[in-house]
């Protein structure tokens, strides 16, 4: 008798760590067309987010594997002590128009086409806003 409630016992724990164990790691918060900006605009302000800004693009998009460097002509470095903030982001669809604010001079505008990629929202292109 005791050799069948250890049997149990034993099948019990298995079965509740095959359960436990197999836990898929819950999917990451889904990031939205205005987060997505956001994070963008942030990472343009630092040498490592710059490095790193690819990873806002739609993997269908050659900026998703290109240097930072291409985007100097939309977005160029600015001197100490000024950064890019996001001044407005209009509504829509997918095409989103972003007047970006840049401390100490005027503001730009920039048309920004997103895509999204299962719960997640990335930049497809960005344009000069008309």
């Amino acid at each position: 008798m005791k050799k069948n409630i250890l049997v149990l016992l034993v099948i019990f724990v298995l079965i509740i760590s095959v359960f436990t164990g197999c836990k898929q790691d819950p999917e990451p918060d889904p990031v939205s067309i205005e987060g997505r900006i956001n994070q963008f605009v942030g990472d343009l302000n630092t040498a490592s987010g710059r490095s790193g800004i690819s990873k806002h693009f739609h993997s269908s998009h050659p900026f998703s594997n290109i240097d930072a460097d291409v985007l100097i002509p939309l977005f160029p470095t600015l001197p100490d002590g000024s950064s890019y903030s996001v001044g407005s982001i209009s509504s829509g669809d997918s095409t989103r128009t972003v007047v970006i604010n840049r401390t100490s001079l005027a503001s730009i505008g920039r048309t920004f086409i997103m895509l999204a990629a299962g719960n997640n929202w990335y930049i497809l292109n960005i344009t000069v806003a008309p």
